[in-house]
């Protein structure tokens, strides 16, 4: 199973986190570290939780996603998806659910529904190749959203 796969239905390689908030953390710090930032700059304030949190923005691409154990342990879709044994929500038989419905009707990720549609449609391996050829075509949910938005 990809870890990169959501309970919910969302692919945690379009996330905004993933595609662009990592990789400037990274570029961040090497030039912070080329200027000798870690010399001086335990003698400024928050140094330490600073340097702590642009670690976890690189080491966790910003979110280490629901499979490992990142997000909110008590997520009633998480949850419930493991008690069920599906690999996602569009697998089960009761989806879509109330437990969905919040996620669903979010702004945040208009074309969710859409997309759990085509996984209950064509298979979670499909899908799987579909969201990662669209991750090759620099498609994120941000980009998306700005779509719906206008």
């Amino acid at each position: 199973m990809e870890k990169y796969i959501a309970y919910c239905g969302l692919y945690c390689g379009h996330c905004y986190s993933r595609t662009h908030i990592a990789p400037t953390a990274i570029k961040l710090k090497e030039q912070m570290q080329e200027q000798g930032f870690e010399s001086f700059g335990p003698y400024m304030p928050d140094y330490s939780e600073f340097w702590r949190f642009m670690n976890t923005l690189i080491d966790a691409e910003g979110c280490p996603g629901c499979r490992q154990d990142g997000g909110s342990p008590a997520c009633a879709m998480r949850v419930c998806a493991r008690e069920k044994q599906v690999e996602a929500c569009p697998q089960c038989s009761e989806y879509p659910c109330d437990k969905f419905e919040w996620l669903s009707t979010s702004s945040a990720y208009p074309m969710l529904e859409n997309d759990n549609q085509l996984m209950q449609e064509h298979g979670l391996d499909a899908w799987e190749t579909m969201q990662k050829e669209r991750r090759e075509q620099g498609f994120t949910y941000i980009e998306e959203r700005k779509k719906y938005t206008k």
